[in-house]
């Protein structure tokens, strides 16, 4: 009677099949509008090889979770969800969580709420694909430095780079977050509610791309028969702070107004699994603010109706850079 317990399970299969043609006829490099009308590019890059691509993707994930009520006013949940994919090595992806809900006066118009756990991210079906294409065999990245315009091999001595490939890192991890959160819901006359959280949200194991075979200083590359061996590995973390202030006010019938404004601050040590650090050798100098990082983020929207079944709502939505 007080214990309200629920299962589910969801299975994803999926065959990609893709036919790339990306960058097959080359790119020139400009280092500005100048040298573009003089003729005299930077950099040439070509991507070559065989562009078709097939293969399968696997995914599941189970879950069970218990909701307690153990009094009136306090209440419980915890479960645990389970995270698989073929594409990785890692399987073991268990992801506990609980949270809870408590009405400390009796007219339960006061509620406290919060909870933690863990949330895993599946590894994308578009990632895997780059490192099966772009792996050396079945398509390879050119770089020629200094070359001629507009046949790059066509005069002097141009430095042409050994091809680059992109890889998977062996023990490659699912990316995961810990997830942190409490807040305060207070009911309040003709129907307005308030609502505030703080949340606390650290990315582990997050995607992130080196250069594996980047040149050492004094001995150039490990490997000098290749290029830049981008690895996508999972060694990346982030961290961010949000405070959410919500508010809603709403007649049945009449009108809805709700407005909601967060306060954010978001670090990371990558902004995707294929971006190269600055410098491979101290991936620690890569934290900083993130793509997402804006400070403040207001969205207020209404609803009003009107006479003979006409409604006029209006949205607005701004936020810092």
């Amino acid at each position: 009677k007080k214990h309200s317990m629920r299962a589910g399970v969801e299975i994803e299969t999926g065959n990609y099949r893709s036919d790339e043609a990306r960058n097959l006829n080359g790119t020139f490099l400009f280092s500005s509008l100048d040298a573009f009308r003089a003729g005299r590019p930077t950099q040439y890059s070509q991507r070559s090889g065989v562009g078709q691509l097939d293969f399968n993707q696997h995914q599941l994930g189970w879950y069970v979770q218990d909701d307690w009520r153990v009094t009136k006013g306090f209440s419980l949940n915890f479960g645990v969800r389970h995270e698989w994919q073929n594409t990785l090595a890692d399987s073991n992806n268990f992801a506990p969580r609980f949270g809870f809900a408590y009405s400390p006066f009796k007219n339960g118009k006061t509620t406290l709420r919060g909870g933690a756990g863990i949330f895993y991210d599946w590894f994308g079906a578009d990632n895997f694909e780059q490192a099966l294409r772009v792996n050396g065999l079945q398509q390879r990245d050119l770089i020629v430095q200094q070359p001629c315009f507009p046949n790059p091999f066509a005069c002097g001595q141009p430095v042409q780079l050994p091809p680059s490939r992109v890889q998977t890192e062996p023990g490659l991890q699912m990316p995961y977050s810990q997830v942190v959160s409490f807040g305060v819901e207070r009911e309040m006359a003709q129907g307005m509610r308030l609502m505030t959280q703080y949340r606390y949200q650290r990315g582990v194991h997050l995607l992130r791309g080196r250069n594996v075979n980047a040149p050492l200083p004094g001995l150039g590359r490990p490997d000098p028969a290749v290029g830049n061996i981008t690895q996508i590995e999972s060694s990346a973390n982030s961290f961010n702070h949000a405070l959410i202030v919500n508010f809603n006010w709403m007649k049945m019938g009449k009108f809805m107004f709700a407005a909601n404004y967060v306060l954010t601050k978001s670090t990371n040590e990558s902004d995707g699994p294929l971006s190269l650090p600055v410098n491979s050798f101290n991936l620690r100098a890569e934290r900083g603010p993130s793509l997402q990082d804006m400070r403040h983020r207001v969205f207020v929207m209404s609803n009003y109706t009107l006479p003979r079944g006409w409604r006029l709502g209006t949205i607005l939505q701004t936020n810092s850079a």
